[in-house]
């Protein structure tokens, strides 16, 4: 394979910081960058309010405007932009379908049809187009007029950090849990908290689960504070001493608490991929998520899997999860995480490079 130049739309490093967009992103350019199999040369446009690049992929990439550079064979967006040279082949990365599966929360956001035509401008100028998952392709199939073999499922990984977690030192672990004065045995939570994600259902189940007398529950992602309706149920079953809000923690803190959780709920009614679930299944807790098809075709045979939309179900589920012996479930999530290599995923990625020239 004769040397290919990407240009890599830097976006994503201008709307988050941390998140799913970014570790799905920096994972591909840390392996693309460090395969030696890969004759590839990455460069990124830059955004003024990037928070990109980390020292530790910025060898991998030469940062530039593409005002400067015009000369390269592919474009691969991070998130739904077209080149300003047309003529260059072009790849999307397509996570979700979220915006078009729960319009009724994002139609009053500014610029949002706007966003939504330059995305259908984005799926039609694609010369290929990757999805996250069976479950998005599908999903993308049923929104919008294009050919199946147009899009190619490539899976996430794992972050080796994530597969080594059990062999983080102990006093590590208790160090980290001790900064944030958890004292009880607890359910962990990761992720955003509005819409789609279905935190309300998991706070109104644990306020009724018999399990809240002897564990609390750990809330750790960006948001900061609580929203008026989780405060509404809080006050309402007096539940302020027993949901510890952690906010945004670092990576290693985040390993920490997944090591310790008794247990990890993902109430989610959608994802692209569920990356969470994956975390917590190589940290080797037990996990009760929802029973959708993504989470099925990420999650396998170890999950306690639960209908998002009934809080009964949910109750049943985390009790499940306490009071049954979970050791069998933990050891096939263990390896259902094996089979999600960033390596893999890039091979396969650098695959659709080659096709598409």
């Amino acid at each position: 394979m004769s040397n290919i130049r990407v240009l890599i739309d830097g976006i994503v490093y201008s709307l988050q910081w941390f998140g799913g967009l970014v570790t799905y992103w920096n994972n591909v350019i840390l392996h693309l960058g460090i395969s030696t199999e890969n004759k590839l040369s990455l460069e990124m446009t830059v955004a003024d309010n990037n928070y990109f690049p980390s020292s530790e992929l910025g060898k991998y990439l030469t940062l530039v405007t593409e005002e400067s550079r015009q000369n390269y064979d592919l474009f691969h967006s991070t998130y739904y932009t077209l080149p300003q040279n047309l003529n260059s082949k072009q790849i999307l990365t397509f996570h979700d379908t979220i915006y078009e599966d729960f319009p009724e929360y994002f139609i009053h956001e500014t610029n949002f049809k706007n966003f939504m035509k330059r995305k259908k401008s984005c799926i039609d100028l694609a010369d290929h187009i990757v999805a996250v998952s069976n479950t998005t392709k599908a999903s993308i199939l049923q929104h919008y007029e294009i050919s199946p073999d147009r899009i190619t499922v490539i899976h996430h990984g794992i972050s080796s950090i994530f597969q080594n977690a059990t062999s983080l030192a102990n006093e590590k672990i208790q160090k980290d849990i001790k900064k944030f004065f958890i004292h009880k045995p607890f359910l962990l939570f990761v992720g955003g908290r509005r819409y789609y994600k279905n935190f309300i259902l998991l706070l109104n189940a644990f306020a009724i689960s018999k399990i809240n007398q002897d564990f609390i529950l750990v809330v750790v992602g960006s948001e900061q504070t609580f929203f008026d309706e989780e405060m509404e149920i809080i006050d309402k079953f007096k539940l302020q001493t027993k949901i510890r809000l952690l906010g945004f923690v670092k990576l290693e803190e985040l390993i920490s608490i997944y090591l310790s959780a008794y247990g990890f709920v993902f109430p989610t009614m959608a994802e692209g991929f569920g990356l969470p679930l994956l975390e917590a299944m190589a940290c080797e807790i037990p996990v009760v998520c929802s029973d959708i098809p993504v989470l099925r075709e990420v999650g396998g045979l170890s999950p306690i899997y639960f209908n998002p939309h009934d809080v009964n179900f949910l109750v049943q589920a985390i009790e499940e999860l306490v009071f049954s012996s979970p050791k069998e479930r933990i050891l096939k999530g263990k390896q259902r995480t094996l089979e999600f290599q960033w390596q893999k995923s890039v091979k396969e990625l650098v695959k659709v490079y080659s096709r598409v020239l």
